[in-house]
Order: C-alpha cells, then structure tokens, then sequence
C-alpha cells in the first residue's frame, strides 16, 4: 500500500485539525504530511498506520519506498539496513 493510500485510510474524512488534536501533532505538521510536503514522524506514523488499520510494518516499509522515491533512490534498502528495521519492529 503507498503513503498516499494510508494517508487517505487514516483521515477517513475527517478533518486535518480534528485529528491533529486526537493525535496530539500540531496540526500544521499534519497539514503537511497530508499534502505530502513532509513525511511524518515516529509519533505520526504509529498514529496514521492505527488509525488506517495497518501494521507499524508496513507503515515503515511504505514510508522507506516514499522516501526512496523522493530522493530517486534506484535501489531498495540495503539488507542491512532492513534488518534493523524488522528488528525495531519485533522490539517494540
């Protein structure tokens, strides 16, 4: 699932400013990562991916192919690095 898709899950229709509150993120910043100007924090994205009803893996590995496609990334994560990811998802 991409970014955009848990983006729209997660706020369901409901207002950028109602969820910010119930989130506790300004909603300023929630604007933001609505509108894709900013990818969002640990905080946010644990919010997003609960609020669209996704694992906090699969929130990660959404946002890993964002970010990778915002920079222009060719490759996928390295192996190492996407073991540490698997291994911060086991740990929390």
């Amino acid at each position: 699932m991409s970014y955009t898709e848990i983006l729209k899950l997660a706020l369901d229709g409901k207002s950028v400013n109602s969820l910010a509150k119930q989130w506790g993120i300004p909603q300023q910043t929630l604007d933001k990562y609505a509108r894709g100007e900013r990818l969002p924090s640990f905080k946010a994205a644990k919010a997003l991916a609960q609020a669209a009803g996704i694992s906090a893996e699969e929130m990660l590995e959404s946002l890993a192919l964002e970010e990778e496609a915002r920079k222009g990334y060719n490759r996928g994560l390295s192996a190492d690095v996407a073991q540490s990811v698997e291994q911060l998802i086991r740990n929390q």
